[in-house]
Order: C-alpha cells, then sequence, then structure tokens
C-alpha cells in the first residue's frame, strides 16, 4: 500500500493520467528503437537477428501512442464530475510512480525513477 494516495479519482483526470503514461511509454520505446537502429545501421555483428524485435518494439511504441491518442481524446467527453473509488486498484500497482502520476500527484515527463541504472538481464 502506498500512503498518501487518493481513495477516489476523477474520471477525467484518470484518463488524462493515464493517457500521458501511454505516451512516456511510447517516448521511450522510441528511443530504445532509434538506439538498437543505430546499432545495427553501424554494422554491429549479428544485429539482423535483433530486425524481428526491433519491429515489435516499433508496433509497441505506435500501439501505445495511439492509445494514449484516443484515451485523451475521450477524457474530453467524460463529465467532469464524474468520480471513481480507485483505492483498492491503485495500491495493487507496484511502482510508486506509476501509482502516483495515475492518481495525479506527479507526472513523469520521460525516464522514470523506478529502477534508474537498474538492468534486468533475464
Amino acid at each position: 500500500m502506498i500512503p498518501g494516495l487518493p481513495d477516489q479519482v476523477a474520471l477525467q483526470s484518470l484518463l488524462e493520467n493515464l493517457s500521458a503514461e501511454l505516451l512516456v511509454l511510447a517516448s521511450a520505446a522510441i528511443k530504445i528503437e532509434d538506439e538498437v537502429g543505430a546499432v545495427i545501421s553501424e554494422g554491429v555483428s549479428g544485429g539482423e537477428r535483433l530486425l524481428v524485435p526491433l519491429q515489435g518494439l516499433d508496433h509497441l511504441a505506435q500501439t501505445a501512442n495511439e492509445l494514449a491518442t484516443f484515451i485523451d481524446s475521450l477524457s474530453r467527453s467524460v463529465d467532469p464530475g464524474i468520480i471513481l473509488p480507485v483505492s483498492t486498484h491503485i495500491h495493487s500497482i507496484g511502482l510508486r510512480s506509476l501509482a502516483e502520476a495515475l492518481a495525479g500527484h506527479s507526472c513523469r515527463t520521460g525516464a522514470t525513477t523506478d529502477g534508474v541504472g537498474d538492468v534486468d538481464l533475464f
């Protein structure tokens, strides 16, 4: 449970925050795609095996961007007075910065602080 998060959030605000988070994901995916693409174009040995995963990353970025656009547009048609009980749902999110952003407590504008400098190698 993350202390300090609201029990209720306006639906319009939640949709706007969700759209913003999807744009953060799309931006991050595009940056990764550009960097990996640059490495491949430099002729790194074995880079060609990254082409299919890179296409998947491109699809992820495009999908996140389109969902963000759709949700942002949807948020503009929602009555600002609609309030949702979100405490159980928001507290189930494991990433604190994401939970805070969705609840309207912070605005993530790019790379997150969750795991900065950490790389999980599986």
